[in-house]
Order: structure tokens, then C-alpha cells, then sequence
């Protein structure tokens, strides 16, 4: 399901890297308005304000929503694998959890303490590509081989997964970091902000 953004939509994709640490790519698909074409100034107030609530969201995504991966309830709420019955009454013997994604908490406790790297990449003007990378506790060679096991890639969907709700709001958050950014790049530009002004509030409350 598509999220909205500034003239078009925001839109995501979960291909886990195999192996390795981090939450898959969230791709934020932009159509640039008309009336930012009118000047190459224009074009580059966008592409820094496109970037910058990029960064935003995905900032509040990880304060908000990436603890939320690590509750009882996201089994249902993100449609969690089953886990096996065995490795369910191990965990709850061993560790007293019965919480998917938990066993010793230290995985939860690096992903919702240590600040994300995010990246930002592409053209502001057709598709910006956002990277944010968490620390995750599960090694690459994470056994898989038994039937129903829960794999690493798995793992990294379950905690990644957003709900159509979560998206919704995540493209509000996007729409009024944009804008917000963009009058703070303009704030010293009165006759930018009095052409554009009718045009920002149409996007925040698009």
C-alpha cells in the first residue's frame, strides 16, 4: 500500500540483506510537483527538504514504532512466522519469554538504545532510496536447516513489518516534515515563501 508524500506516493520494499545487520531499504517514491520546476532553485530547496523528512520519519519510526516489533502483541499486529512449539516452551522454560524476537532481551535492548545510521540516496525528483541500519544481534550463520525454524531474514521482516495504519501516519509525518523543512530553508527568502506559501499548505493538508 502506497504512502503520500509531497505531489505522489512514498513506497517501501523488504528484501533483507542476507546475513547481515540492519532493517531492509525503505524506498520513498516522489513525483515533483509542477510548480517546483519553475527554477533550478526550487528543485534544490526540494531535494533538501525531501531528503531531510526522509530522515525524520524514519527517526520517529524508530523511537515509535521498532520497540513496539519487541511486545506480545506484535505477533498478531505484523503477522509474525509461527514458531515452532518446541522453541516456544524452551523460551519460556529457559529465558521466561514468550515473546517472539525475545529471549536474553539484548537484541531488543541495542535496537531500541543505539541510535540507527540512515541513509539517504537517489534523486529527490523520482525515487529516494533511505537505509536504516540497526544493530542486530542474530549471527549470519543462524540455524535455519530445521523444519519451521525461524531464519535471520525472517527475523528482519517480523521487525520491519509496518501495518497499513503505521503507513498512513508515517506519510503525514512525511508531508509536515517536509514542509517544515522547507520553510526553514526559506525563512530568509520572503519572496520564495509568499510564491509557495498556498502550495505547502495544500501538501500538509493533502
Amino acid at each position: 500500500m502506497p504512502l503520500y508524500g509531497p505531489g505522489a506516493g512514498i513506497g517501501y520494499t523488504t528484501a533483507p540483506r542476507t546475513g547481515g545487520p540492519g532493517i531492509p531499504d525503505i524506498g520513498f517514491v516522489i513525483v515533483m510537483p509542477d510548480w517546483l520546476r519553475s527554477s533550478a532553485r526550487l528543485e534544490r530547496l526540494h531535494a533538501r527538504a525531501s531528503k531531510e523528512a526522509a530522515r525524520v520519519v524514519m527517526m520517529i519510526h524508530w523511537r515509535k514504532r521498532i520497540p513496539g516489533h519487541f511486545e506480545t502483541s506484535a505477533r498478531s499486529k505484523y503477522r509474525h512466522k509461527e514458531r515452532l512449539r518446541s522453541t516456544k516452551a524452551k523460551k519460556r522454560k529457559f529465558y521466561k519469554s514468550m515473546t517472539d524476537l525475545i529471549k536474553t532481551r539484548r537484541t531488543k535492548t541495542k535496537m531500541t538504545q543505539q541510535a540507527p545510521t540512515i541513509r539517504v540516496g537517489g534523486k529527490a525528483s523520482n525515487t529516494l532510496r533511505v537505509s536504516m541500519l540497526l544493530p542486530f544481534g542474530f549471527p549470519a550463520t543462524f540455524d535455519r536447516s530445521r523444519p519451521g525454524s525461524v531464519s535471520v531474514e525472517q527475523m528482519s521482516l517480523e521487525i520491519s513489518s509496518w501495518t497499513d495504519a503505521e503507513m498512513s501516519e508515517a506519510a503525514k509525518q512525511y508531508r509536515d516534515a517536509y514542509v517544515d523543512s522547507f520553510e526553514r530553508l526559506t525563512a530568509n527568502s520572503p519572496q520564495i515563501r509568499q510564491q509557495i506559501s498556498g502550495a505547502l499548505s495544500a501538501i500538509r493538508n493533502a
